[in-house]
């Protein structure tokens, strides 16, 4: 990616890993999965979301965010066994 491109995807990786933090603090949850879109741009958007996650460690135990293994899929697989129940 590009310079611009790199920049914004710490920026948007950065802004989720503040939004899994406040989930995490809600939830009391260790380990993440990313799915769909996210989730397979993972790589890109780790450099900002592992800054983001450093950056509010209080002590307690290390989040652990992975890509989930439906990747693209999740989103319409998770709405079809909804959908379904």
């Amino acid at each position: 990616p590009s310079r611009a491109e790199a920049q914004l995807f710490r920026e948007v990786g950065r802004d989720l890993g503040a939004g899994i933090l406040s989930a995490v603090a809600l939830l009391d949850v260790t380990t993440v999965l990313i799915g769909g879109g996210f989730g397979r741009a993972l790589e890109a958007l780790r450099p900002g979301l592992d800054e983001a996650l450093a950056e509010r460690d209080y002590g307690q135990d290390a989040v652990v965010v992975r890509a989930a293994n439906l990747g693209a899929s999740a989103g319409w697989i998770g709405a079809a066994r909804g959908a379904a129940s």
